[in-house]
């Protein structure tokens, strides 16, 4: 079974081609996955805030810098459906944007939540410019990862004290009678942990 898609009219001059590049899933929420197959039974109108959510979802999922919405030659590929608006820059990367990191939070804040046995993971890296980045993760029974905080942690000294500390509110957020193990790549940090 296919999610509902939206595409563009197909009495339209646009090639299947084109077509299959516009389409993209949209339920209420946005947090289905692109497909290539058309559904023929299109609605006469999408609002405009659904077509600003789609733009916003392309652009995250196809990993596209936001600033491209103001590059003419884009803004030309969008006019090939003329009575689609395109977004402010402003409204993708500031407004859009944290609708959607909001309804992504919530989303797997309600899977954490209902599940058990979990497992913490801890990676970092080092980059010569000196930043360094800690990615925590939530991994639940089914093995399934869940992006918990991505931070970068230079100007942080004692390390192994303040990793302590970051282990103990996250503990403490999902509760320690949810969490199995911790495990991390960096063992001398965690062994002072």
């Amino acid at each position: 079974m296919h999610p509902k898609v939206i595409v563009i009219r197909k009495e339209s001059n646009i090639s299947e081609e084109w077509q299959c590049h516009f389409n993209y899933i949209l339920d209420n929420h946005l947090e289905d996955t692109p497909t290539d197959e058309p559904l023929y039974s299109m609605p006469n109108t999408i609002s405009s805030l659904i077509k600003k959510k789609t733009i916003t979802l392309a652009f995250i999922i196809c990993g596209i810098a936001f600033h491209i919405i103001n590059n003419p030659f884009f803004i030309n590929a969008l006019k090939l459906n003329s009575s689609y608006e395109a977004p402010l820059y402003e409204v993708l990367s500031e407004h859009l944007l944290n609708i959607k990191i909001a309804k992504v939070i919530n989303k797997v804040n309600k899977i954490i939540g209902s599940a058990t046995n979990l497992t913490v993971g801890l990676n970092s890296w080092t980059f010569s410019n000196g930043l360094s980045i800690w990615n925590f993760v939530i991994i639940i029974l089914s093995q399934e990862e869940y992006f918990y905080e991505l931070s970068n942690y230079l100007d942080q000294s004692h390390i192994a004290k303040f990793l302590t500390s970051k282990i103990e509110l996250i503990v403490n957020h999902i509760g320690s009678n949810k969490i199995s193990a911790i495990i991390s790549d960096n063992g001398a940090n965690i062994a002072a942990v």
